[in-house]
């Protein structure tokens, strides 16, 4: 006599995820992925099942399972995380349009993010070269939060480009004072303080103020030795 399958219940889906969940957050692809046997068939997966299985292909760096996964998400709810995974997914394989077709969906329907969602868009058309394009949105981003450290450093880096060095100088002031404000609370906000200090002493040396941009390296300095320090201890 042929037996029935068992169907997977609730109690075996939340032990599922619960494992998912250990697996990627100490990095073992390996064993998460073969968690993933159902959304063969997404049709007797679940939303979270769908989301973790393209969060997990993507950190794994199977990009092409994560954009077909996300999809699926994105067509059952217009999930904004997976939304969110299959712009990133996008991203990394070098299909700019459509990651910015999804930032700007991403922006549009979440405006509470909106600013971070367009520096992302931004950052893609400075990939792709389309400098005045990268300003007009990096603009948009910066409207729609001040206070926010990526908008400005995207922003200066897109004037630098365009050899409005001048511009680029106050963009990047303003995004170091964003960063300053916010260093102890964002961990993000060290990256733009550190970068945002770079690029604006290459535009005090195109400028041919040499002093300033000496400034700036000197400041560069004591911020990568007090990372080093908080890195080790110190």
């Amino acid at each position: 006599m042929k037996s029935t399958p068992r169907r997977v219940g609730d109690d075996d889906r939340r032990m599922m995820l619960e494992a998912t969940i250990k697996c990627i957050d100490h990095n073992n692809f390996e064993a998460a992925l073969p968690l993933f046997a159902k959304v063969k068939h997404p049709e007797e997966a679940t939303d979270g099942e769908i989301y973790m299985a393209a969060k997990t292909f993507a950190l794994a760096q199977d990009f092409q399972k994560a954009v077909a996964l996300a999809s699926i998400g994105v067509r059952r709810d217009n999930d904004q995380k997976c939304l969110e995974i299959r712009a990133a997914s996008y991203s990394n394989m070098n299909r700019f349009a459509e990651a910015i077709q999804d930032f700007e969906t991403l922006a549009r329907t979440m405006p509470t993010w909106a600013s971070d969602y367009l520096a992302k868009e931004a950052n893609l058309l400075i990939r792709m070269k389309k400098y005045p394009e990268a300003l007009a949105v990096a603009e948009r981003s910066q409207k729609s939060n001040q206070n926010d450290c990526a908008p400005p450093y995207t922003r200066g880096i897109c004037l630098a480009k365009l050899g409005r060095q001048r511009e680029a100088v106050q963009a990047f002031t303003q995004a170091i004072a964003n960063a300053q404000r916010q260093i102890q609370a964002k961990r993000e906000a060290t990256f733009f303080l550190t970068n945002s200090l770079r690029e604006r002493s290459k535009c005090y040396q195109a400028l041919g103020k040499v002093k300033e941009a000496e400034a700036d390296k000197a400041e560069l300095a004591r911020y990568s030795d007090k990372i080093m320090d908080e890195l080790i201890g110190k």
